[in-house]
């Protein structure tokens, strides 16, 4: 889902309150515990957005969570105003602050095989000459990809798989 003005006021309210970096990347952390919490214990996640289900139940089984103080505060404001399920979104909103203030940018390399370590710095070194950034550089593998690799910067994509490279002739030909 995309970012809506909803997950975006959540997660600058949560990113104005916090006074530092080390506490910006410790509440991401917490965060991104809270996301999959939710995403990979149905059982959870289904008491959590269970309309029926207390306020003040959920809110003692926050409780039993561990994080900081900010991100429980924020999770119980949430819980509260009944928007948990929009969590993943805020966390998302949440990274893409983090990421401005700190003049980073996520990217993915996406490729058949795990790349090994010289050509993931190289893609990392032409990722920050390309977008003037820190880079924070994940390589995906995907065995779907035959060969060649697709590069995820924001919402940009640089697709030299051998099968975009193989759509593009079959384009060429049917031209004419």
């Amino acid at each position: 889902m995309a970012s809506t003005t909803i997950t975006t006021r959540y997660a600058k309210a949560l990113f104005d309150l916090l006074d530092d970096v080390k506490a910006d990347q410790a509440a991401m952390g917490d965060l991104e515990l809270w996301a999959e919490l939710l995403r990979d214990n149905p059982e959870f996640r289904a008491v959590m957005l269970h309309p029926e289900i207390g306020e003040n139940r959920k809110l003692e089984l926050a409780a039993r969570v561990q994080t900081c103080p900010e991100v429980r505060d924020f999770v119980n404001l949430l819980i509260t105003k009944k928007r948990v399920n929009v969590l993943d979104d805020i966390l998302i909103d949440f990274e893409e602050l983090l990421n401005e203030a700190r003049n980073a940018v996520a990217a993915e390399v996406i490729s058949a095989v795990s790349l090994n370590g010289t050509l993931l710095d190289a893609f990392e070194l032409q990722v920050a000459r390309l977008t003037g950034k820190n880079v924070r550089l994940e390589n995906v593998v995907d065995p779907g990809i035959v060969g060649g690799v697709r590069l995820v910067i924001g919402d940009r994509v640089v697709d030299s798989t051998l099968a975009a490279k193989l759509g593009d002739v079959r384009r060429e030909l049917a031209r004419g």
